[in-house]
């Protein structure tokens, strides 16, 4: 049976494929320190606890879908302890950055702008039913 080599690409001695992960590492988890204060300031007071619980929540789901989805696109029928061959390395990635790129479309789609906006502006900002103009005369008046 023939062997089967793989090519590794290195900078010196150092694997790229670990410096892309190194890389992935650092963004990935910096985005959780914005992530959780900006998903805090999008929700009107009166809704902040049910909605930051409902967007922890909504994403529990992930735990299940990942590992799950990792598994089958590895090929392995055991979920529990699969076994990964190098040539299911990068359609594993690409089916973890497909995830990254829908979060990042939704921030894209449904987020906006929180910077220099104080919460009680934000919270007035959402509280307004949508097709009321706020006239920033009156509430510098108020």
């Amino acid at each position: 049976m023939p062997t089967r080599t793989t090519a590794a690409v290195y900078i010196g001695t150092v694997s790229v494929f670990f410096l892309f992960i190194m890389a992935q590492r650092f963004f990935g988890d910096a985005s959780y320190a914005i992530i959780g204060p900006y998903i805090a300031e999008v929700w009107p007071n009166r809704l902040r606890a049910s909605g930051m619980g409902f967007s922890y929540g909504i994403g529990n789901p992930g735990k299940i879908i990942g590992p799950l989805g990792l598994a089958l696109i590895v090929g392995s029928s055991d979920y529990v302890s699969p076994k990964v061959v190098p040539s299911a390395l990068f359609p594993a990635l690409l089916f973890l950055a497909f995830w990254y790129a829908q979060v990042a479309l939704m921030f894209l789609l449904v987020g906006f702008e929180t910077k220099g906006r104080s919460i009680e502006e934000i919270n007035r900002t959402l509280d307004t039913p949508a097709g009321v103009a706020l006239d920033p005369v009156c509430l510098l008046a108020q």
